[in-house]
């Protein structure tokens, strides 16, 4: 994509990328929130870098989003990192990243 294109489609894509990170971190999000498309990127390459140690999977049905399970299942995350997280969102190649915020912080009951 050319600079110039870069530029437009992060202009076009940005009001919809904001109200979505709103309404997962549950305040108003505002662009200067945002990594710039160039840090964007290089946090984008730096995850690509990191060792991945052995994982587990799950699933839930997405209807499950309030359940119990999926409840417990956060709470674990939450202990076992507390550090903010990153929420990358399918704009945000194209918008930039939201910076890191707690992952207490994140909604997700009110996922679409």
């Amino acid at each position: 994509m050319t600079p110039l294109a870069g530029r437009l489609t992060q202009k076009v894509n940005l009001p919809q990328h904001l109200r979505e990170l709103s309404q997962l971190v549950g305040r108003k999000e505002e662009p200067e929130e945002l990594l710039s498309l160039a840090e964007t990127e290089a946090v984008r390459a730096q995850a690509m870098t990191v060792q991945r140690l052995p994982s587990w999977r799950c699933e839930l049905r997405f209807s499950d989003k309030r359940s119990a399970r999926f409840g417990r299942l956060l709470q674990a995350i939450r202990e076992r990192n507390p550090s903010p997280v990153y929420l990358w969102t399918p704009l945000s190649n194209d918008c930039g990243l939201l910076r890191p915020v707690p992952f207490s912080d994140v909604r997700f009951g009110t996922c679409q």
